[in-house]
């Protein structure tokens, strides 16, 4: 039997890409460093719902790691374009490094209050944004266009196995070990990372083209940097308000991110503990299952990708998301929400193959700025709407916040899927699919 689908999992093309020297060593730091991050995003908020207690100390940490975030990330974007991308990886986990410490430095001295955890959330984002802005602006140059989907599948892949464990253990050792001594093993996770991003070979910045002349040289100087930033960021704006797929994106991320990642992020675990009378075992289970579901669709990506189209794909899977956000409003048993987690993480791995699409059709030079534009714009609103969600739901419960996020994330993904561009979308010719007699 002659199964496509089938036909992909045997093929794993997820695994292929595994074969490029530099792309294994981006993978591996990123499932190294991503173990931290799981557990980073059990142990802080609930830390904060510990020893603060209020869904509003909650949202301001969340909020407060938003900030750095809508101002900081153009000039993370610019960075990725005209300074050495490996390196930007390497310093954004040692700043992060050294942001862990400091908290639980000050954790000895006195006890944490709401400041200290915003503030950290904070630096915490600032250190880390041009992480992701270089990671995807790099990848072009590691990968042929054609696996492109295939790559930041695997990395997607390997962000959820390890995640998978990541997050169930970090609920358990937040029980047992306590959340400040969990973030220690977050520093170590971070260095690790760090030193495997070292080993990359492959040149590692843009073929720079000037903004002001027809060219300025390939090792550029910091006051010249400086003096173009305005530029280029102007120049990638442009580009993304004129390029039909990435402007929709854009556009639709602005509003679906308002209320998506205050309710999916910074309070859900306000929602596990009052809506479900749940702990941070549960929580971080929560995030395993999803992440598993996660793990065992992406195989499929890449080949729904070809045989749909990536931008209909996406747009598809964000408006069933919606659905299953709502869900999370009217149900009351945590073997429910287990269920939800499933179905949210297949319909996850279904968004992907968008990122794919603005690397691919964004140029080298102003890559890295059009990614950190983006992020700027899906989190515009979020600083107002995660202080609000957490005031909403220290007034009137954590359900009506869902049901409201999951019907603007279906309408989302169906305002997407009106955009005749968006659509029309795709890296790789449709397969042919053939009649059998």
């Amino acid at each position: 039997m002659n199964l496509p689908l089938l036909t992909q999992f045997r093929q794993t093309e997820i695994l292929a890409v595994l074969a490029h020297r530099d792309f294994r060593f981006v993978f591996l730091a990123q499932v190294v460093s991503g173990l931290g991050d799981a557990v980073y995003w059990v142990a802080l908020p609930w830390l904060v719902l510990n020893q603060i207690g209020t869904a509003t100390a909650v949202s301001i940490t969340g909020a407060a790691a938003v900030l750095p975030v809508i101002f900081l990330t153009p000039f993370a974007g610019v960075l990725a374009d005209r300074l050495d991308r490996k390196n930007l990886m390497v310093l954004s986990h040692v700043a992060r490094i050294a942001v862990l410490a400091a908290l639980l430095l000050v954790s000895r001295i006195m006890p944490l209050e709401t400041v200290h955890f915003a503030v950290a959330g904070l630096l915490l984002a600032a250190a880390g944004l041009v992480f992701y802005p270089a990671r995807a602006a790099i990848l072009p140059n590691l990968l042929p266009r054609e696996t492109l989907v295939a790559g930041n599948a695997a990395l997607a892949a390997g962000m959820q196995a390890i995640r998978i464990g990541g997050t169930a253990a970090a609920g358990f050792l937040f029980a047992t070990i306590g959340g400040l001594n969990a973030l220690g093993g977050v520093l170590v996770t971070y260095a690790i990372a760090a030193v495997l991003l070292t080993k990359i070979r492959a040149p590692a910045r843009a073929v720079l083209r000037s903004t002001e002349s027809a060219g300025i040289g390939r090792y550029v100087k910091l006051a010249n940097m400086l003096r173009e930033t305005k530029s280029d960021l102007i120049l990638s704006v442009k580009f993304m308000l004129t390029h039909p797929v990435i402007r929709a994106m854009a556009f639709a991320g602005v509003i679906l991110n308002a209320f998506h990642f205050p309710a999916m992020g910074s309070l859900l675990p306000v929602y596990f503990r009052q809506a479900l009378e749940a702990g941070p075992e549960s929580f971080g289970l929560f995030g395993a299952i999803e992440s598993a579901a996660i793990l065992v669709a992406l195989p499929a990506a890449p080949w729904l990708a070809k045989r749909f189209g990536d931008g209909k794909l996406s747009s598809l899977a964000l408006a069933a998301l919606g659905i299953l956000v709502g869900l999370l409003a009217i149900t009351g048993q945590i073997w429910h929400v287990f269920a939800v987690a499933v179905l949210m993480g297949f319909l996850t791995a279904g968004v992907l193959p968008m990122q794919s699409l603005v690397q691919a059709e964004t140029p080298d030079h102003m890559r890295g700025k059009v990614v950190a534009n983006l992020t700027v714009f899906n989190v515009a609103l979020t600083p107002f709407t995660v202080l609000l969600g957490g005031l909403l739901i220290d007034a009137m419960g954590a359900r009506p916040i869902y049901l409201l996020t999951g019907i603007v994330v279906g309408l989302s993904g169906l305002g997407l899927l009106l955009v005749r561009e968006v659509r029309q979308a795709r890296l790789t010719p449709q397969e042919e699919t053939g009649n059998s007699a």
